[in-house]
């Protein structure tokens, strides 16, 4: 049974006394939650320090990137030995914004996934589409080569720890987002994908996560969909009431999960529910709502070229994880 994973990414935020006040309010919210994997990823400053704020409690700490060397002359990163000192339990890798800003690639997403799951660390793969991709009918194409790419050279028991993220571009800090249905289309497409490389068991037992601005207004109808796993929270993340307005619908999706939710069986390019469906063609797009605006940058990732990432789910103390049992 696949488990509810909630993350947020706080990105460049919070001071890192801020970051301690904000981690003991996520801890006490999030207090009473047992069938949802919360986690927080704070700036590599404050780590060390959120890391004493959730030990012990069912809030797991993350990190925002990570190098795949061990160490050397490598000015401004942080090594995979250094997270894990300090109780790092799941690493983001590949969001769009080190795709668009600090060249990210397929290749170095492979190699960061690699390193972190050789420490016992749970990597948090980004996958995902820029709108211009998407008008030019590449949306399949794209998803195809990131999932390939992350999963290069991994077995499948190396697949079932890590944990998708599927986060339009287009949709990151902008207010725009895909109605249910069709968020749904992209996860079970990105399932067939995995399903391809490491057939319908292991497929079904893999979290994907949605990260295309998730927040309190929209989240129980994104976490009602069979193939959706949770979420990758940024600007909802920063508030502890507005993440925890994101982790009860979680907790009630997972609820009410009796039996695993059943591979999707279907092939890359079809809908859910949809027989030779061509996928996402009829893609339509939700205005922002009142009060949060797009991002109006040029150099914005929505603007830009996509990002994709992808995390695999740790559950326990660290370096224990969660083996989901296969159908």
């Amino acid at each position: 049974m696949r488990k509810i994973v909630i993350a947020g990414n706080w990105k460049m935020n919070k001071t890192v006394a801020e970051s301690v006040k904000l981690a003991a309010d996520v801890v006490a919210a999030a207090r009473d939650v047992r069938n949802v994997v919360v986690a927080i990823a704070p700036t590599y400053l404050a780590l060390a320090k959120v890391a004493e704020v959730v030990k012990g409690t069912n809030v797991r700490l993350a990190a925002q990137d990570v190098h795949w060397e061990n160490q050397g002359a490598y000015t401004g990163k942080v090594s995979a030995d250094m997270l894990k000192e300090i109780g790092v339990d799941f690493v983001i890798i590949g969001h769009s914004e080190q795709r668009t800003y600090f060249g990210e690639t397929d290749e170095t997403v492979n190699r960061k996934v690699k390193k972190v799951q050789s420490l016992g660390m749970t990597p948090i793969i980004c996958i995902g589409e820029t709108l211009a991709e998407r008008k030019e009918g590449r949306l399949e194409a794209v998803l195809t080569t990131q999932v390939n790419g992350a999963y290069a050279g991994l077995s499948a028991d190396e697949a079932l720890r890590t944990v998708i993220a599927y986060e339009p571009v287009w949709a990151i800090g902008t207010g725009v987002t895909a109605s249910d249905d069709e968020a749904q289309e992209a996860h079970a497409f990105v399932r067939g994908l995995l399903a391809r490389l490491y057939g319908d068991n292991v497929a079904q037992s893999i979290s994907i996560q949605y990260g295309g601005s998730m927040k309190p207004e929209n989240a129980a109808g994104l976490l009602a969909q069979k193939d959706i796993d949770g979420g990758l929270i940024g600007g909802a993340a920063l508030k502890a009431d507005s993440f925890l307005g994101i982790v009860t619908p979680g907790s009630r999706s997972a609820s009410s999960l009796s039996v695993p939710r059943q591979a999707t069986g279907l092939a890359p390019g079809a809908a859910a529910g949809r027989t030779g469906a061509p996928g996402f063609s009829s893609l339509r797009l939700r205005a922002p709502d009142s009060g949060s605006a797009p991002d109006a940058r040029p150099d914005h990732p929505a603007n830009l070229r996509l990002g994709a990432c992808a995390q695999r789910t740790v559950l326990g103390s660290p370096g224990f994880y969660w083996r989901p049992r296969l159908a």
